[in-house]
């Protein structure tokens, strides 16, 4: 899922003003474009996290940045992963009587534990399993799991569903990243025309 942001729709007009001065505009794109991208970033991690109910930190791989092309074809690509994020990263796991407990989010049946590798992790039995969200392999055999714990495999690593969330934000920030990237624009050009 991504959005682009394209400087040629909206800022032709600018452009002709300034063609004498290339360097200034192309400096100012390039900070209004870093500017929203930032803007962009933080907002839409910060509503991410709360409507999905885990912590910003855990998303914050999930968000990659990029620029494609150059002058006044320039665009900004800004990435969202929206695979599921494993339950473990949505803040501090607890056991409890029931399952497992991270935040908002209860997992009933699952427990955390280290049961491949040396990283805890939040996992249920697939016998278990009653719809939760499913990171990395969907499920894991038994070929590498001691004879005294045979049966109690295979197990699932749960996640918690981004897309449906991402989605509609998605949808909502494509309506105002134009706009805010324009007004950082006009900002910029501001400055590097009159102050620089």
């Amino acid at each position: 899922m991504h959005l682009e942001i394209s400087t040629a729709k909206h800022l032709q007009s600018v452009i002709d003003q300034l063609e004498n001065q290339p360097k200034l505009f192309t400096k100012a794109v390039q900070r209004a474009m870093r500017k929203t991208a930032r803007w962009l970033k933080t907002r839409m991690a910060r509503e991410l996290a709360k409507q999905m109910g885990v912590v910003q930190k855990g998303l914050k791989s999930r968000f990659i940045l990029s620029t494609e092309g150059k002058g006044k074809n320039q665009k900004f690509i800004f990435w969202l992963g929206t695979y599921p994020l494993a339950a473990e990263m949505a803040g501090k796991p607890r056991n409890t009587k029931k399952g497992v407990s991270v935040k908002k989010h209860r997992f009933v049946g699952a427990f955390y534990k280290k049961v491949y590798g040396s990283s805890q992790h939040v996992w249920i039995r697939s016998q278990r399993n009653t719809g939760y969200s499913l990171v990395r392999p969907s499920s894991q055999s038994t070929g590498n799991v001691p004879k005294r714990l045979s049966g109690r495999f295979p197990v699932e690593r749960l996640g918690i569903e981004i897309d449906p969330i991402a989605v509609e934000l998605f949808k909502r920030y494509e309506r105002r990243v134009n706009s805010q990237f324009n007004r950082l624009l006009e900002k910029e050009l501001n400055y590097v025309l009159n102050v620089e």
